[in-house]
């Protein structure tokens, strides 16, 4: 007896019929892979059907059903109306697992696994129940009771409200096993074919088609002496044939680039190539492999052209669905991104940026990844180059990238398509395109911006309380620097939730028609083009579709400040033309060892070519910052532009914020516009203090500068001194009498307890919160200095109140912005927070959440250091959660990864700390995904600081991965 059949006589014995007393209810029969038998919402969802097979009417209001033997009350049934659940004798009913219960009582909060799960249908008292574990099933194919054979069986056809099929089957083949797997080879070989599962034949075919009984039978090694792909199934009588599996071998070698093979039927690949706009998706093998061979994955995913042009090299589209094997493409594709779990991804061909067309390939990623950079929430599509071989052609080098559709929203936001309004301007055909829900609220917004004054701060607020103001003029600047002018009316995309959690933010796709994609040839493709002139009237091609928001919010001086003044900042730090030339060396250099490759295989383009164009790109954006500070200042008659001069005294005590970024250099330049003060503020590195500005002699930290003419400041620091680590490490400033009020968590990060007697605790408009004699912070521990200690404990009772002190509102926490400052005795500075929420660095809090830092080794008053939990959590008197973008979700607790300091120079620490004695492997990857470092596999259970020397690498951005065969996620790091 084989394994597979021990576990199906198993599954038998343990779960068999079960009656309640006189009632007899079967869990009849279950498909967890639907896509054929439809719901009231055409939706083709799992589902579950249930059996009375006893003589007298159920009646299941109250019964609980589940999918966890843990947990069997996980959802209770609960009719909409009396008798809706009585089932009668010889009735079946069906209830959908499709986690979406708001479309009625028979739809359950929890959907079923593919790969196998139990089923629990239990009494109102939970006293009886019946119970049914299932095995991995393909799609359509169910699991359900055999009334001849009293037992559990497979069926190819489900039966849904009706009598299961006398046709049953004893299980699934499985797939083939191969002793060499797919990869690059120089030499031949015999490939052996096999399988443990007993009885079964081997079919296969080397022509990419899929295998049928009737292919060749496995009888020997096969001979692979070129390159072929491999498809396999195996066939037994009475069991239901499993999806094909495949292999690619490919002789040839010398990559510097991942490589994609797509193997599938000749004639319908074929097809869809030959005729890109017939929206056929077909069936293939999708194999990844590192640019050694070494096999990454491999899967069956679906194919169909993406965005249809009449290019040599086509763009393709990829689809896991469960037709074709998984539903999920379950490796971490990216770098760039902290999950893994992809539905739809792309091979781009660089659109209007095409290498065939004479041009880069790097002009699309490079401009939406540094969008991408401005902020973690900003929508963007991850990416990596790749080569790629269709049935074995070389089909050139390619960007892999995320398709931004609802799938990849609910991967970066966590929101339902069904929750949401995400939407495209596009060219062709109707302007209002939808991915999900509808254009009525934006529609209705975008109209109010026409109809009101925005000049009106009144009127303005309206239009700032429902839309991301933040995001938008970062999303607007960014599209306007790159002149883009396929864009506003074509190619931009935006969204937001129907519960209003969030406002309409923009996200970035296809900007590779501009970053002077069209110099010399046509004028918008010069860097001193007007594009804010376009994004302010004509639109792009001609329309004003898209121009009305920005053209009306500009009647309000707050926001033309707060454009003009964000745009220079970027300009004067991103999109500084040494900053974006190093980012195009990183990039042109990575794929410069294999694009000779490509040339060979299409014409249009050379070495030389490619090459003129790379420096031509990195020339616009040399060129274009200038351009477009002159724009901006004589459009919004913003006065002279004039160089600030930033200096620190020693280099290394600190660094200084300029608006809303960081310095990331000393000294450090920046140009901006003489009508719009600058506000700088000095931030002291670990263990010094700020003094005073040299040339003024103000010891404010933070200063408002008239740009009048050129300036100069020098912020000077000195060694703290023997200064205690205390920490202000949550603050919670949204608090109202309904709640907590405000309060602050200080952390004690030393071994040994701290009087902090006489101690003050001041907000930025110096009103200040004494610490009475006797006042002390345990070492390793916390106190909490709350304005209302009455309203803290009725809200946070566990939190004991020995660490609780109230100050009775002696310091005030603005809602919008303001800082504290926590000070000795001797009024030295210990630790200071300034202007938390004051811009895009610091992260967003809803009504009830606390901002925590990411760990205490780090500077808080860096806005990056800091993260709101994505549940309501606070933590008082306890370690933070790193919850947002580091908690892992298969993880019961933390895994943290500090950089210090980032931005780096030459060297390097991470500061690491997995609670979950989780050993990692933790390596350091280019924007392309190309490895630069390997910090080794670490022991995970505690703290550990690592350090590394990077001088041998270029300025630019950078991903830290953490990683092993559970889970990664990524974080981000800048190399000056």
């Amino acid at each position: 007896m084989n394994s597979f059949s021990l576990n199906y006589i198993i599954i038998v014995l343990l779960f068999p019929i079960i009656s309640y007393g006189n009632e007899s209810i079967i869990i009849n029969e279950i498909v967890a892979s639907n896509n054929s038998f439809m719901d009231d919402f055409d939706e083709s969802n799992d589902w579950i059907e249930l059996y009375n097979n006893g003589t007298d009417p159920v009646d299941l209001n109250n019964y609980f059903i589940s999918d966890d033997l843990d947990d069997p009350s996980k959802w209770q049934l609960l009719e909409s109306f009396s008798g809706e659940f009585v089932l009668n004798a010889g009735e079946y009913v069906i209830f959908w697992a499709d986690n979406q219960p708001e479309q009625g009582s028979f739809h359950l909060g929890f959907t079923l696994k593919k790969s196998g799960e139990s089923v629990i249908l239990s009494s109102e008292d939970l006293t009886s129940s019946c119970q049914l574990t299932y095995p991995s099933l393909l799609a359509d194919v169910s699991y359900g009771y055999d009334i001849a054979s009293d037992s559990y069986v497979f069926y190819q056809t489900p039966t849904p409200e009706s009598a299961n099929a006398l046709t049953t089957y004893e299980g699934i083949t499985p797939f083939v096993e191969y002793d060499i797997s797919g990869g690059l080879f120089s030499d031949s070989f015999s490939l052996t074919l096999f399988s443990s599962f007993a009885g079964v034949e081997i079919r296969y075919s080397l022509d990419n088609s899929e295998p049928t009984e009737n292919s060749s039978l496995y009888t020997t090694a096969i001979i692979i002496d070129e390159t072929t792909n491999v498809k396999t199934k195996a066939f037994k009588t009475g069991y239901i044939t499993n999806v094909s599996s495949s292999q690619s071998y490919i002789f040839d070698s010398n990559f510097n680039l991942n490589i994609v093979s797509i193997s599938g039927d000749e004639g319908e690949i074929n097809n869809i190539f030959q005729n890109v706009n017939n929206n056929v998706e077909v069936p293939i093998n999708f194999s990844y492999f590192e640019a050694d061979g070494s096999l990454l994955f491999s899967q069956n995913l679906g194919v169909k052209i993406h965005a249809p042009d009449n290019a040599s090299q086509k763009s393709m589209r990829f689809y896991a669905r469960s037709e074709y094997g998984e539903n999920n493409i379950d490796y971490p594709l990216f770098s760039q991104r902290n999950y893994e779990g992809y539905k739809r991804i792309i091979l781009r061909n660089g659109g209007n940026d095409q290498i065939n067309l004479g041009k880069t390939l790097l002009r699309d990623v490079l401009g939406t990844s540094m969008f991408g950079e401005l902020d973690d929430e900003y929508g963007w599509s991850a990416f990596v180059p790749v080569h790629a071989f269709v049935n074995g052609d070389y089909r050139g080098i390619y960007n892999m990238r995320e398709r931004q559709d609802v799938h990849w929203l609910k991967q970066n936001y966590g929101y339902e398509a069904s929750e949401v309004d995400f939407l495209e301007r596009v060219a062709e055909g109707s302007t209002y395109s939808v991915f999900a829900g509808d254009w009525n609220d934006y529609n209705t917004m975008e109209q109010t911006a026409i109809d009101l004054d925005l000049s009106d701060d009144d009127n303005y607020a309206i239009i700032d309380n429902w839309i991301n103001i933040d995001n938008f003029i970062d999303y607007q600047f960014s599209e306007i620097l790159y002149g883009n002018q396929d864009w506003l009316s074509n190619n931009l995309k935006l969204w937001k939730p129907h519960d209003n959690s969030r406002k309409w933010e923009w996200i970035i796709w296809d900007v590779d028609y501009g970053l002077g994609k069209f110099y010399p040839n046509y004028e918008i493709g010069f860097p001193d083009y007007n594009y804010l002139n376009m994004a302010l009237t004509w639109g792009g091609w001609g329309t004003q579709i898209e121009t009305h928001l920005l053209a009306n919010l500009v009647d309000n001086q707050e926001f033309v400040t707060s454009f003009s003044s964000r745009g220079a900042d970027l300009m004067n730090s991103i999109f500084r033309p040494d900053n974006t030339q190093a980012r195009i060396d990183n990039m042109s250099s990575t794929l410069s060892p294999d694009i000779q490759r490509h040339f060979d295989r299409w014409s249009g383009n050379n070495m030389t070519l490619w090459n003129d164009q790379v420096t031509w790109l990195g020339d616009f954006l040399d060129q274009r910052p200038d351009y477009v500070r002159q724009h901006f200042a004589t459009i919004f008659e913003l006065g002279e532009i004039y160089p600030i001069n930033l200096s620190a005294t020693p280099t290394t005590g600190g660094s200084i914020e300029v608006n809303t970024i960081i310095t990331d250099n000393i000294p450090w330049t920046g140009l901006y516009y003489e009508d719009i003060p600058v506000r700088i503020k000095a931030i002291p590195n670990p263990g010094f203090t700020f003094v005073e500005w040299e040339e003024t002699g103000e010891t404010n930290i933070e200063l408002f500068v008239d740009m009048a003419g050129e300036q100069t400041y020098t912020a000077i620091f000195e060694t703290a001194g023997d200064v205690p680590q205390l920490v202000i490490n949550e603050i919670y400033y949204l608090g109202n009498s309904s709640n907590s009020n405000d309060w602050v968590e200080i952390y004690n990060a030393t071994d040994e307890t701290v009087d902090i007697s006489n101690f003050t605790l001041s907000d930025l408009n110096a009103n200040s919160y004494v610490f009475p004699l006797g006042s002390e912070i345990a070492a390793n521990s916390y106190i909490i200095v709350a304005n209302d200690s009455l309203a803290f404990s009725n809200n946070y009772p566990l939190v004991s109140s020995s660490i609780v002190y109230n100050s009775n509102s002696a310091y005030g926490l603005n809602n919008t912005e303001d800082g504290l400052v926590f000070r000795m005795e001797n009024m030295l500075v210990i630790d200071s927070v300034h202007f938390y929420n004051n811009s895009s660095s610091w992260p967003s809090t809803l009504t009830s959440q606390s901002i925590q830092l990411e760990s205490f080794n780090l500077n808080n008053n860096i806005g990056s250091n800091w993260y709101v939990s994505s549940e309501t959590f606070e933590t008082p008197g306890e370690e933070n959660l790193f919850y947002d973008n580091t908690l892992v979700e298969d993880l019961s607790a933390s895994i943290h990864i500090g950089v210090y300091p980032n931005p780096f120079d030459n060297e390097i620490s991470l500061i690491y700390d997995n609670k979950n004695k989780e050993d990692v492997s933790i390596k350091l990857f280019d924007p392309v995904g190309k490895e630069v470092y390997d910090f080794g596999w670490i022991t995970g259970g505690e703290r550990q600081i690592l350090s590394a020397r990077l001088n041998h690498l270029s300025a630019g951005t950078y991903f830290i991965r953490i990683q092993n065969e559970k889970f990664s996620f990524s974080k981000p790091i800048i190399k000056d």
